[in-house]
Parts: C-alpha cells; structure tokens; sequence
C-alpha cells in the first residue's frame, strides 16, 4: 500500500472498529452503567499493615466491588500500627458495625503484615473467631499456630499466604 493511502485507510478502519464495537454496545434494557451489587455476599474485612493505611486496600475493594460485592461489604479497618494497644477492640468494632449495616452472621477478615498479627491476636478470642467465617493472611510472620484456634478449639479456615 502507498503511504499516502495508508494513514486515511488506518484511520478508516479504526473508525469502522469503533463504531462497530459501540453498536454491539447497545441498549440491551440493561442498567444504567452503575454496577449491581448482592447483598447476599458475605462481607469482607481488611487490615493494613504496618505504615499503612486503610486504603492501601482500595484497588482491591475496587475489585470485589466490580465483583458484585455491595459498598457495604468491603471494609478496611484504619488503625495505626505504632499504638497497637486496643486494636483488637477497634476490629472488633468494625465487624460489629459491618455486620450491622449487612444483616450477616460472619466475616471474611484478610490481615496483612502487622495486620495479619492482629487477625491472629483478634481471633485468638473465641467469641471474636465465632465472627469469622475465613482467615487470610498475608506477608506476615506470625505463623504460629498455622491457624488461629478459632471458637470452641475448631480453627478458622486461614489461607496463610
């Protein structure tokens, strides 16, 4: 092909493509572009780790958001990782409030770093565990049980990454 004939052909074939991909776009009775979401999912916490803070979460709550899973349903605890003193307790008030707001029984709760050693400590108290339907854990080096006790001795299943 001459050049002078290939950049308006370029040029035509990518208006083509472009039309053609909107028009299978169409109007299909579908949503409005807003994402749906179910609410039956069970909600997930997330726990920073040290030097963090809550959204260091956020590209992946953008992902179970784009999952189907509601605003509601994923949380990440904002705590700072220096005073750890009653961090357990601020976890706990969150998965209270989360519970809540969700009408579930349990959490998924995913710990990274310094905030898998407090998942660890968190679910340590068996009526604390007994919130906790799953246990991740990321990069951190509690590993000691491989899995938290969990309520009534029966361990949490931990995905220990």
């Amino acid at each position: 092909m001459r050049p002078h004939v290939a950049l308006p052909v370029t040029l035509l074939l990518l208006a083509l493509s472009v039309t053609v991909g909107l028009a299978a776009c169409g109007d299909d009775g579908g949503s409005d572009g807003e994402l749906t979401c179910d609410p039956t999912e069970r909600p997930v916490v997330l726990v920073h780790g040290l030097l963090a803070a809550s959204d260091t979460w956020q590209r992946q709550a953008l992902r179970f958001r784009a999952n189907g899973y509601c605003d509601t349903h994923v949380v990440a605890l904002d705590w700072n990782t220096f005073a750890q003193d009653g961090a357990e307790a601020q976890l706990d008030a969150l998965v209270d409030a989360t519970l809540a707001a969700t009408g579930a029984t349990q959490v998924d709760l995913v710990g990274h770093s310094a905030g898998g050693g407090l998942g660890y400590r968190y679910l340590a108290d068996p009526v604390r565990a007994a919130k906790v339907a799953h246990y991740v854990h990321c990069a951190s080096g509690q590993t000691d049980p491989p899995a938290p006790a969990g309520p009534a001795g029966a361990p949490v299943p931990t995905l220990n990454l």
